[in-house]
């Protein structure tokens, strides 16, 4: 598993679950490691870097969960070229407690020196940090979809599950992208 250092690829990051694609296109370093990939992840997803994470490659599993009864090796012990070394190479990064499942694929390799990570496309919000999973995400989703009910029963329900996620009044807009913010986010981490 030698990987030449000193390239920048293009990989697209996705959430696997929603039917409504949530996807980032980052430039990272090729020997970035898979813990500094996590971070960048995190960074571009909205999410804390300090979740539980791991990575399944062809070359083995790779995270956080170092106990006795698994087979993961450490994340910072293996760099992306490493285990994805070109275009068309694909793996899986799960994150958090419920285990946000996304696959990541190495697009293209970038001419020019390394650079910091940065974000140059996406598409749609990620799920909140207070979505315990996908189908709290689904919950949040039809929250906001029920403030535009008829029924004043079923509009108020919507708000009271809206305020147990941290969103009064439908704050959240899961069809927004912002990518300065993601690229201000990716530029805290240096």
């Amino acid at each position: 598993m030698r990987a030449r250092s000193g390239r920048r690829f293009q990989v697209a990051v996705a959430l696997e679950e929603p039917d409504q694609p949530i996807w980032r296109r980052l430039e990272v370093r090729s020997d970035v490691t898979l813990a500094g990939l996590h971070r960048i992840i995190a960074a571009a997803f909205d999410r804390d870097e300090g979740d539980r994470h791991s990575y399944r490659t062809p070359y083995g599993e790779f995270g956080t969960d170092d106990g006795p009864d698994t087979e993961e090796r450490p994340d910072g012990s293996v760099t992306l070229a490493q285990v994805a070394p070109g275009p068309g190479h694909r793996l899986v990064y799960s994150s958090g407690e419920e285990a946000w499942q996304h696959w990541l694929r190495v697009e293209r390799v970038l001419d020019g020196p390394p650079a910091v990570p940065r974000c140059t496309d996406g598409e749609r919000a990620a799920p909140p940090e207070t979505c315990e999973g996908f189908s709290g995400y689904e919950t949040l989703l039809e929250a906001l979809a029920g403030l535009d009910a008829q029924n004043d029963e079923e509009r108020e329900d919507s708000e009271v599950t809206l305020a147990e996620f941290g969103f009064e009044g439908g704050s959240f807009d899961p069809e927004y992208f912002d990518l300065w913010s993601v690229n201000h986010r990716l530029a805290g981490l240096n």
